[in-house]
């Protein structure tokens, strides 16, 4: 459960960061 909630987490961090560079 972590595990797929930690994944979820960087998912979003990753699309944030993905829109702050862009």
């Amino acid at each position: 459960m972590k595990r797929v909630k930690l994944r979820c987490t960087d998912h979003a961090l990753m699309e944030i960061f993905v829109k702050f560079v862009n």
